[in-house]
């Protein structure tokens, strides 16, 4: 019975040792991911990259740069955001692209002038095509259309619903925006082939140049439910921001939520196939998040286009 007991003692004794070993091993590695995100989240704080995407395609003869800025949202990089520009300017863009965001919805006065007055400062590097984002419109609910008038000064063409035919390096281009759905979201089929967007997006298409497309938020050209009708638009390229790069980026993961696209979204950051065209997702130039940035720093882009006997398409830092 002695021995039995013994036994018994010994052996819940080594039950308890090994659950207090699980329980420090445990700690300890929840412990080394909360120091590793602590350090990412202060990596992603200090400064942007610069991302370079090259897209290829039979349309181009020549490469063309293209620098797209969007998702500001009242961040400054230096005194009047000249580091930001700095970058724009070693870039040495044919055009800048500027995809929505650069205000927040609720900013004050001195907020929406840091964006505008960017856009401003970008159009003395190279012209600029803006297409304005969710937080644009907010801002306008709350404040007015008087932002339109300031954005318009700037000396920026405002593509909201409209496109330019453009010419860069001795190529035509034609460019477009558009903040609206690219599919019938809440409209039945029929009523949303008449809608003001629909409209727009037959008209884009409508031609042999290259196109190339501003859409601030992807799930805005790409349905999340299947059961909504989708137009396979003839889009070259669409460029789109919002999504902040996930915000929080986990090993194995990736972007665990979004809103709009819900949990383990598909449309992040990066470049994406979706039908007809290519898609390239910025992580946007946001310090003002409510939550830091994790595995998602801000980013600037840098998109190459060139003849597609020129190699292979890539992304690089």
């Amino acid at each position: 019975m002695k021995k039995q007991a013994l036994k018994n003692e010994y052996g819940k004794r080594e039950l308890t040792e090994g659950r207090l070993r699980l329980r420090w091993a445990a700690a300890l590695f929840a412990a080394f991911i909360l120091i590793t995100a602590i350090v990412d989240a202060i990596r992603c704080a200090d400064g942007f990259l610069t991302m370079e995407y090259e897209v290829a395609s039979p349309k181009i003869s020549r490469e063309v740069r293209l620098v797209m800025v969007s998702d500001l949202h009242e961040t400054e990089y230096g005194e009047g955001n000249s580091e930001l520009l700095s970058a724009v300017r070693e870039l040495s863009p044919d055009a800048i692209l500027v995809n929505g965001d650069m205000v927040s919805a609720k900013t004050d006065e001195a907020g929406k002038n840091i964006g505008v007055d960017l856009v401003k400062a970008l159009t003395e590097i190279a012209p600029v095509y803006l297409s304005i984002g969710n937080h644009e419109h907010g801002y306008i609910k709350r404040n007015g259309i008087g932002i339109w008038n300031d954005l318009y000064n700037t000396g920026a063409v405002i593509l909201d619903g409209k496109y330019a035919d453009i010419e860069l390096n001795g190529q035509t281009f034609r460019i477009g925006g558009t903040s609206d759905y690219c599919y019938n979201h809440y409209y039945k089929e029929k009523v949303y082939k008449q809608t003001a967007n629909y409209l727009f997006l037959n008209d884009f298409c409508d031609t042999e140049l290259f196109k190339l497309l501003l859409c601030h938020m992807p799930d805005n050209y790409v349905p999340t439910p299947k059961e909504l009708v989708y137009e396979d638009w003839d889009c070259d390229l669409v460029l789109s921001g919002h999504t902040h790069g996930g915000l929080w980026r986990l090993p194995f993961i990736g972007a665990p939520y979004l809103p709009g696209q819900g949990f383990f979204p598909k449309l992040v950051r990066g470049r994406y196939d979706v039908g007809n065209a290519e898609m390239i997702i910025g992580a946007g130039l946001t310090q003002h998040n409510r939550l830091p940035r994790i595995g998602a720093p801000a980013e600037l882009l840098l998109i190459r286009l060139v003849p597609e006997t020129a190699g292979e398409c890539g992304a690089s830092e």
